[in-house]
């Protein structure tokens, strides 16, 4: 009854006597699993620890920064291996990126859902067949060895970056690989990408894996590959949220939350339309706090 990990379900509501229908009863659910290897243990928990001279942290949002908001954006592309060494060399106490998984399930580091691929070799830049994929449609392989775009180097036919020889400047690093590449010392908030419902009723993306399978596999890497690293994880499905915090004790949980914006089309599910919402989901699932977007904030700073 509950697969897959997530969903809806819609009851028959009975006559006690008769057994004749009176209407029907909707509910959401979330199952949680337990993690199939046994990587985590009750020896230390930092799952509510906050540090009380952590009062100013320097985040690298994407390592160094988003690099394809304006055409002078960042001089190295975002979610890279050398965007993240540069914002740690620069004096970043955390970094922050986003991980998704590719068609084969490995827990690669890109913030879209989908990229562009183009036909020609990667010495052609001649934008005559250019494809927009989902992340998940291709395998680690296919996204390290095909020349990808960015969406908005896709859509606009120009190329920000002429980077190929430059191995660490190459989009989808995994999660694995940034785990070994930057030094221990450097925090990781690492944003779990989900697809949301939005308010109509569409979604940022169809996803193939079921919750639990996605979850695990990114655990598996950060607990089999963290060390003593500190790690943050973030998300902005609450659901998400919940079962990191259920299937580790480890590392700390934050709901991302937009709460009332004019800027970004909001999502449906209430837990995410406002400040007080996601303080209230953050309370429910025990996780350590919320992360919360500055328009909100500035448009009403008295809330709680």
């Amino acid at each position: 009854m509950f697969k897959p990990s997530e969903g809806n379900l819609e009851l028959p509501v009975t006559c006690n006597v008769k057994h004749r229908p009176l209407g029907t009863v909707n509910f959401g659910y979330l199952t949680v699993c337990p993690i199939q290897e046994k990587l985590c243990n009750l020896q230390v928990s930092y799952a509510k620890y906050w540090d009380s001279s952590w009062t100013g942290l320097e985040v690298g949002h994407r390592g160094l920064g988003a690099s394809f908001k304006t055409k002078e954006g960042n001089a190295i592309r975002e979610n890279t291996i050398a965007s993240l060494k540069k914002a740690a060399a620069s004096g970043a106490d955390l970094l922050e990126f986003d991980v998704q998984l590719s068609k084969d399930m490995i827990p690669v580091i890109y913030h879209d859902f989908y990229v562009c691929i183009s036909m020609k070799r990667k010495k052609e830049i001649e934008f005559t067949e250019m494809l927009e994929l989902p992340v998940k449609d291709l395998t680690l392989e296919h996204l390290q060895k095909l020349k990808v775009y960015h969406l908005v180097e896709g859509r606009s036919k120009e190329t920000l970056f002429f980077d190929d020889d430059l191995d660490e400047h190459q989009p989808f690093p995994t999660l694995e690989d940034a785990l070994k590449a930057i030094d221990i010392h450097v925090g990781f908030n690492v944003e779990l990408k989900w697809t949301m419902e939005m308010n109509d009723g569409t979604f940022e993306l169809n996803n193939p894996f079921d919750m639990n399978t996605y979850v695990d596999k990114v655990l598996e890497v950060v607990l089999k590959h963290a060390g003593e690293r500190r790690i943050v994880f973030s998300c902005f499905n609450p659901d998400i949220c919940t079962m990191v915090r259920n299937k580790q004790n480890k590392y700390p949980v934050m709901f991302l939350t937009v709460g009332i914006t004019n800027k970004y089309q909001p999502y449906r599910d209430p837990r995410c339309l406002s400040i007080p919402a996601a303080v209230q989901s953050a309370v429910s699932s025990d996780l350590l706090g919320i992360v919360v977007h500055t328009e909100d904030l500035l448009r009403d700073p008295t809330q709680p």
